[in-house]
C-alpha cells in the first residue's frame, strides 16, 4: 500500500494527490489526529452527512441505511477493518462534492473545533516549532480533516478520500484507506 500525502493548496484549501515519483519526500512526522488532538469516530461524521442530506426523503433513506449498518458493522469490523470502513462510506453515495465540503466545514466548526484537546494542539505546535513539518493522519474524511489542518496551519494531511464522478460521490474510498484505530466504533 502506497501512502499518498495530500498537500493543501494555500490558495483554495483543496488537496490533490501527491506524485511521489516526481517530487521529493517532505521531511516531517506523521501525527495521528485521533487520540492526540481529539476523539473522532469514523461513524459520527458520516452520520452527520447523512442526517443533513439535501432532500427530506433522501435524509430518511440514509438514516435507515445508517441504522441498518450499525447492526452489521461489528461483524464487518471483526472480519476486516478496512472493508468495514469502505462499507460505512457507501452511505455517502450520490452526495455532491461541494455539499460534502460545506458539511465538512460545518462539522469542523460546530463539533470538532470546540472539542479539540488543548494540550494536544500545544504539543503539535511545539513539535512543529522544534522539528519542522507535520503530516496529519486521520481515519476521518478529507472533507472534515482539511478544515482542521488549515486551522492548525498544517500543510499536509493523509485522510480517507471519496471517489467522485461528475461531482457526485460514488461511495468508494480511494487508496489508501485508513481504518479506525482500536475501538470498534472508532
Amino acid at each position: 500500500m502506497r501512502l499518498e500525502e495530500q498537500p493543501l493548496n494555500p490558495t483554495d484549501g483543496s488537496s490533490a494527490p501527491q506524485d511521489s515519483a516526481h517530487e521529493p519526500a517532505v521531511p516531517g512526522a506523521y501525527w495521528r489526529v485521533e487520540g492526540s488532538l481529539l476523539n473522532l469516530s469514523a461513524v459520527r461524521p458520516v452520520a452527520f452527512f447523512t442526517w443533513n442530506a439535501q432532500s427530506f426523503s433522501e435524509r430518511w433513506a440514509r438514516r435507515w441505511a445508517l441504522g441498518l449498518s450499525t447492526l452489521v458493522r461489528p461483524l464487518l469490523y471483526a472480519a476486516h477493518r478496512v472493508f468495514a470502513t469502505r462499507v460505512l462510506h457507501i452511505l455517502l453515495r450520490g452526495i455532491s462534492q461541494d455539499r460534502l465540503d460545506l458539511l465538512g466545514e460545518e462539522y469542523f466548526q460546530y463539533v470538532i473545533k470546540p472539542r479539540l484537546k488543548r494540550r494536544g494542539v500545544e504539543r503539535l505546535q511545539q513539535w512543529r516549532a522544534q522539528n519542522g513539518p507535520v503530516v496529519l493522519v486521520s481515519q476521518g474524511l478529507e472533507h472534515v480533516i482539511r478544515p482542521l489542518a488549515t486551522h492548525l496551519g498544517v500543510e499536509r494531511l493523509l485522510a480517507n478520500r471519496l471517489e467522485f464522478r461528475d461531482g457526485l460521490a460514488t461511495g468508494r474510498l480511494r487508496e489508501p484507506v485508513i481504518p479506525p484505530r482500536g475501538a470498534l466504533w472508532g
